[in-house]
């Protein structure tokens, strides 16, 4: 499990809408293209190791920056994170920008300028978290709408531990057998988001969270991130 900060420098300013998942997403796959067969793999949905491929998340970008009609404006360098519970994952992105740092962040052309890769294994306990991206908990009808759900419903809860647990299976081929708990620590301040990603909606939730489990499930958290979409750019956390 492994984790990789890349400092961005735009040659021009780079201007994003407010809703840029897809085009951090991009980055993201532009950046794994380096490795064809690992590329391939993570768009084979008929090949069975493409579930646990996509166990990886990807930050907000950090630096300084304005707005300007309606558009996020980043002037000069600025940060960008990638985290997975598969190694090979965060090992191409390193091998890429080793060999090319050239890089284009929504068709705007870029250097990376440094990088960063750490690892962390947590023990046993809690952690207070904070949302950096927003976490999404939805279940979907036989009629294929999407019902949401917010910090207020227990329902998310039950559906973010339970995404949590089938994220554990897929790492360890195996059930999570042990008791945890997941909760907010202040339910009413939680910011609802409300993202377009390809012309779909999503709704999701900033907030400060409490994960109380054993260290491989604290990993999976961290690594993999919380709720679902986390490949599309949704449940990053940092520790608060």
């Amino acid at each position: 499990m492994k984790s990789i900060v890349l400092k961005i420098e735009p040659r021009r300013d780079l201007l994003l809408p407010f809703s840029h998942f897809h085009a951090l997403q991009g980055l993201v796959y532009e950046l794994l293209r380096y490795d064809p067969a690992l590329s391939g793999e993570l768009h084979n949905k008929r090949n069975g190791n493409t579930d646990s491929l996509k166990l990886f998340c990807f930050s907000e970008l950090h630096g300084r920056h304005s707005i300007e009609d309606r558009k996020l404006v980043f002037p000069g360098p600025f940060f960008f994170e990638v985290r997975s519970a598969v190694d090979i994952i965060v090992d191409t992105i390193a091998e890429r920008v080793m060999r090319d740092s050239v890089i284009k962040v929504d068709g705007c052309v870029c250097r990376v300028s440094g990088m960063w890769t750490d690892s962390i294994a947590f023990k046993t306990g809690a952690l207070e978290l904070r949302a950096n991206t927003p976490i999404t908990a939805y279940r979907t009808g036989v009629d294929k709408i999407r019902t949401y759900y917010s910090p207020a419903e227990r329902e998310f809860y039950e559906i973010v531990s339970n995404n949590l647990a089938k994220k554990f299976r897929l790492l360890n081929g195996r059930e999570y057998e042990e008791e945890f708990s997941f909760s907010c620590l202040s339910p009413g301040r939680c910011k609802k988001v409300v993202a377009r990603y390809k012309g779909d909606y999503i709704t999701a939730f900033l907030g400060d969270y409490r994960l109380e489990a054993s260290g491989e499930l604290l990993d999976a958290a961290y690594y993999c991130g919380l709720g679902g979409k986390n490949s599309m750019g949704f449940g990053f956390i940092d520790l608060k």
